[in-house]
């Protein structure tokens, strides 16, 4: 009687089991190899089918295979994947259309196939996303519970009329939130780990992007101080620091008069859009007319956007004014040294770079020596002043010898950057040393009365100088007579007289008169010689003896 009633028992054991998962298979039958057909009591029945038979009491049935306990295993639905341990029973169900080709979400549902009284034993629910969208609101509900005593869960589950229920947010594409959950049979029989339900709550929704685009605008001239005669580069980088495009940005730029970019006197140019965080960058040359200080700002504008202006930038535009001054000690002597200098000087607001002073020798002289660096080369002495600031005066020196009077010219010629440029000279007179030497002759030294007699008369410049007005007066003695000469005259007084003129040095004029004496004895010819050169006259006597005929 006791072996039937235990019987009985085990009987009723499994029909518990299979009532428990009944709820959750309502409307998702697991596959053959999702249900696992192992009984821990298969043993204990085998036993007793045995005794059975043997006293007759039923007939033998055929030998079955004996079964192996489940091994842990893999299920993969609809792209979700399912881990059942071993001992463990899963059941899915796709919502809400119970097909995975045209739901949403798929719950699995993965329990124990037995549990004790008192125990606390684990199961999952798995909730799997079969979309690539997101679900949103997505609730797991568990009801129908019977027999169970919620001990945990994780995510913390909320207590509702007949279950608990999991709000599980918003679930991602393709992801799955598993739902830990521990438990206790309160008491043996049948245990229902109740039925699960799930649902979300998509919504189609708009979303209008609200922007708001923005204009910077940066300006930058470089380098800031320049010289005329040099170009500085000016960028202007308009930006859009805001959130959305920036349509028909323009950049206007007014430069103040005498400032041109580019050969422009004004910016006005569109660049188009700007998306959020572009920038765009116009690059210019700016040139000047003329040497001062420059000021202003560049500006952008876009549609729909208020207009924005850089800082003011500003530019100083300088230029260097060179003046050369020449000074000479104002006379000098021939075969002496002279000295020419010239003082520069750069009376601009700038530097003047590349500075160089050429003088050329002067005519008639020879280059001695030259001070700071000065080259003689080719006929012109050349000094190298590199830079000479605003302000700044620089003297050079040039000594020559000249050898031919008259008057010296001393003369240079500054340049500098910018073309700039400047000319000056002074003037040396150069005084030789006068001379001259007369000659009153003739070749015979005694004469016949009656006779004419030729005298020779010479003026030989043996200065360094140009001898001017040179005039001989020969003064004949009492008893002699003037016949003739081709370039003396008669001027009375018993004088004969010779203008030589001008007479450079070196040069040696001769001329000759004739004469007749009516007297005899020892007479004296006597020449006097003067020129605007010299202050003393040059005298020459030349003594004739005349005699009576027939002595």
């Amino acid at each position: 009687m006791r072996k039937m009633v235990k019987e009985g028992a085990a009987a009723l054991a499994v029909a518990c089991l299979i009532s428990l998962a009944g709820c959750a298979t309502s409307e998702v039958q697991p596959s053959r190899d999702e249900v696992v057909r192992y009984d821990p009591h298969a043993a204990e029945r085998r036993a007793m089918q045995r005794r059975l038979e043997e006293r007759g009491a039923v007939e033998r049935p055929a030998e079955r295979p004996v079964e192996r306990a489940p091994e842990p295993r893999t299920i993969s639905r609809g792209g979700c994947a399912v881990n059942a341990p071993a001992g463990m029973t899963v059941q899915q169900l796709a919502f809400p259309t119970g097909s995975v080709d045209s739901s949403g979400l798929l719950v699995s549902y993965v329990t124990p196939r037995q549990v004790r009284v008192g125990s606390d034993f684990d199961y999952e629910i798995h909730a799997c996303n079969l979309t690539s969208g997101t679900l949103q609101n997505v609730i797991v509900t568990n009801t129908s519970f019977s027999n169970l005593e919620l001990v945990s869960s994780n995510p913390q589950a909320t207590a509702g009329p007949g279950g608990y229920s999991w709000n599980l947010g918003d679930l991602g594409p393709n992801a799955t939130q598993v739902i830990r959950v521990r438990g206790r049979a309160r008491s043996a029989g049948q245990l229902a780990a109740g039925c699960v339900t799930a649902s979300y709550n998509n919504s189609l929704c708009a979303t209008t992007e609200v922007v708001q685009p923005a204009l910077a605008i940066t300006k930058i001239i470089t380098p800031q101080d320049i010289l005329i005669c040099q170009n500085a580069t000016m960028t202007i980088t308009v930006s859009n620091p805001g959130t959305g495009a920036a349509e028909n940005v323009r950049v206007v730029d007014n430069l103040p008069a005498g400032l041109t970019a580019d050969g422009q006197a004004a910016i006005n140019q569109e660049i188009g859009t700007l998306g959020p965080g572009e920038s765009r960058t116009l690059t210019f040359a700016l040139s000047a007319a003329q040497a001062q200080a420059y000021e202003n700002v560049a500006s952008a504008s876009a549609a729909g956007i208020d207009q924005v202006s850089s800082d003011r930038v500003p530019l100083t535009v300088r230029t260097p004014q060179l003046t050369i001054n020449a000074e000479c000690s104002g006379s000098g002597l021939i075969g002496r040294n002279v000295v020419c200098r010239f003082v520069v000087t750069n009376t601009g607001n700038g530097p003047s770079t590349d500075t160089v002073i050429t003088a050329p020798t002067p005519s008639g002289s020879q280059f001695v020596s030259a001070d700071n660096g000065g080259v003689n080369q080719g006929g012109n002495v050349v000094w190298t002043l590199g830079n000479l600031n605003a302000g700044e005066s620089r003297t050079v020196v040039m000594t020559n010898r000249v050898m031919s009077a008259g008057n010296v010219v001393c003369s240079a010629t500054v340049n500098g950057s910018c073309n700039t440029s400047a000319t000056n000279q002074c003037n040396l007179t150069i005084q030789g040393v006068p001379d001259i030497g007369t000659l009153v002759t003739d070749d015979d030294g005694v004469v016949v009365v009656g006779n004419d007699h030729t005298y020779r008369v010479e003026v030989a410049n043996q200065g360094q100088v140009a001898l001017t007005n040179v005039r001989m007066v020969v003064t004949m003695p009492q008893g002699m007579t003037f016949v003739s000469s081709p370039l003396g005259r008669d001027i009375g007084g018993n004088k004969v007289e010779f203008n030589f003129g001008n007479v450079p040095a070196g040069q040696r004029p001769i001329s000759t008169f004739v004469v007749r004496s009516s007297v005899d004895g020892e007479l004296l010819v006597i020449g006097e010689t003067t020129c605007n050169e010299l202050k003393t006259p040059i005298r020459d006597d030349e003594l004739t003896v005349f005699i009576q005929p027939g002595e």
